[in-house]
């Protein structure tokens, strides 16, 4: 309330009925909360976000990218196409962002990297990949100035990936 918070919430589809709940708690907490169906790896289409955001609220100050699809299976067996849908939103999406916002002066520009990239994990390789991208982009970044940083999370049993995805019971007692 006291930050006057504008949040752009960027789906690849438009908010289900729980997410709707949530954003008008938020709106009613006085957060100003604008939603769009966009895929990050279509350039045009952010831009085009990014012009709508512009006039709506003025400038971006900070981007949290957490896309992703989980992948999943043995690599030997996986069709490039499946690998590709698993790369394309941190890898794509997240070079899709950066020129897209690059020119904004950002205060921080996250990106929600996976521990998978470090530990790796039985039958996630494409996964893990896309992850450890995204914390060398972030470094690299970094390095040169910009507010980029990744977190590499573990898997969440409330929320994201691993909460819709049907789960081993040592995931499930966590």
């Amino acid at each position: 309330r006291r930050a006057r918070v504008r949040l752009v919430l960027v789906g690849r589809s438009a908010p289900d009925a729980a997410a709707r709940e949530r954003i008008a708690a938020l709106a009613a907490a006085g957060i100003e909360v604008m939603t769009a169906a966009v895929d990050v790896t279509d350039e045009p289409a952010m831009r085009r976000l990014r012009d709508a955001v512009r006039a709506r609220f003025g400038a971006v100050h900070g981007v949290i990218h957490a896309a992703g699809v989980a992948g999943g299976g043995v690599l030997a067996r996986h069709a490039a196409t499946e690998a590709a849908a698993v790369l394309a939103p941190k890898v794509a999406g997240t070079r899709v962002l950066d020129r897209v916002l690059g020119v904004e002066p950002l205060d921080f520009f996250v990106l929600m990297s996976s521990l998978t990239a470090r530990l790796g994990e039985f039958g996630q390789a494409d996964y893990a990949a896309a992850n450890a991208f995204l914390d060398a982009y972030a470094q690299m970044r970094h390095g040169e100035g910009s507010p980029m940083v990744a977190m590499g999370w573990d898997a969440w049993r409330e929320a994201g990936m691993a909460a819709r995805m049907e789960v081993g019971p040592a995931l499930a007692a966590w």
